[in-house]
């Protein structure tokens, strides 16, 4: 095994525990790629100087964000950019090859396998981006992709923005987001499905109103109007955009937060995840839902349909109240077809998103990028 071991050095500071958003823990995910694969062995740099810079730019960038601070944009920490990783230490001169996410160490003197974002000119624009910062990040996406080793994209709808947009220079591929959870035990796959009615139903999500809690919640109403005492629902939401009224009905629970290992549990207990939203960029908790034995409800567009397979992983639905109302009656009213389908997403991320399918592309990509 040590002849085809691939040491990646993963760029990143000291995590803080309390900090959530999805883009920065990531790269602490990835240094979980050695739990899932013997071919690869992950290190992180041990610099207090790049911890001190890391933070102080995200701290400014929260600042300016939730409190209009007037930090100046070029002070700002953002995912699209060039920076300096630290340079020395031992962890780093045994490394074969670097694993960045999304901001590139431009002083890199190892090869890269860049993990990067799409580029979606038009939904910039309508989110009221200059054409000036459009440009600058299509050409930090181009120069990138033009140092780096190998670019990946997370799905194979990113990869063709990306494509369309930037026109790189070297090939682009695809390997999803490496999300280190287990799988509902199969015993617990079939008592829950055993039990139906009453289906459970949950809700996960911050941001409220984006991910389309009104819409779900307007549905729970119709179903317990149709099918009373057949149905619950769990809202675990800090509301984080904007005020959403919780009504007080029958079998319907809301917490601000919990746990990522509460929310996993509370997944293996339940029948479908509603999460209707108005866009997602990736969708890690329709990922967490399928692991679990639970049916990701969705809105039907490009990336839900891939992360769903065209439908067949889960149910993929336009956005109102009465077609979320009409796939959850499906598990009340055939729950032998729901229980299948819920077989069929647990089965889809075993053999596209499990850790160990994950690591596996990544190791193969190491070997075949780095030498």
């Amino acid at each position: 095994m040590g002849e085809c071991l691939k040491t990646l050095y993963v760029p990143a500071p000291r995590k803080l525990d309390r900090y959530r958003d999805g883009d920065y823990l990531y790269s602490f995910q990835l240094q979980k790629l050695q739990d899932y694969s013997p071919e690869l062995k992950t290190v992180r740099s041990k610099s207090l100087l790049f911890d001190l810079r890391f933070y102080t730019r995200l701290a400014l960038t929260l600042g300016r964000r939730r409190i209009h601070l007037p930090v100046p944009r070029k002070w700002a920490w953002k995912l699209s950019e060039f920076y300096r990783m630290p340079s020395a230490g031992p962890e780093i001169e045994r490394a074969d090859g670097i694993l960045a996410y999304e901001r590139y160490p431009v002083n890199a003197d190892r090869p890269v396998i860049w993990i990067a974002g799409a580029l979606d000119i038009e939904k910039m624009r309508r989110r009221g981006s200059p054409e000036r910062e459009i440009q600058e990040e299509m050409d930090f996406k181009r120069e990138a992709n033009a140092k780096a080793a190998a670019t990946v994209l997370t799905t194979y709808s990113k990869k063709r923005l990306f494509d369309e947009a930037v026109r790189p220079s070297k090939p682009t591929q695809v390997i999803p987001f490496l999300q280190p959870i287990e799988p509902i035990v199969a015993d617990d796959f079939v008592a829950k499905w055993r039990t139906v009615p009453p289906i459970k139903l949950l809700f996960i999500g911050r941001a409220a109103k984006r991910k389309g809690l009104p819409l779900a919640l307007e549905a729970y109403k119709i179903l317990q109007r149709r099918y009373p005492g057949k149905v619950t629902m769990h809202v675990v939401s800090t509301l984080q955009d904007g005020f959403v009224e919780i009504p007080e009905l029958p079998g319907l629970v809301h917490e601000p937060r919990v746990s990522h290992a509460r929310a996993i549990g509370m997944m293996a207990t339940s029948h479908y995840l509603l999460m209707p939203s108005e866009f997602e960029e990736y969708g890690w908790v329709y990922i967490e839902a399928m692991a679990q034995g639970t049916i990701p409800l969705a809105a039907d567009s490009a990336t839900q349909r891939e992360l769903l397979d065209e439908g067949r992983a889960g149910w993929l639905v336009t956005r109102n109240a009465e077609a979320i109302v009409e796939a959850v009656a499906s598990g009340i009213e055939a729950p032998d077809s729901a229980r299948a389908l819920a077989y069929r997403a647990l089965e889809h991320w075993r053999t596209r998103y499990a850790p160990e399918i994950i690591a596996k592309q990544f190791a193969a990509l190491a070997h075949s990028s780095l030498g």
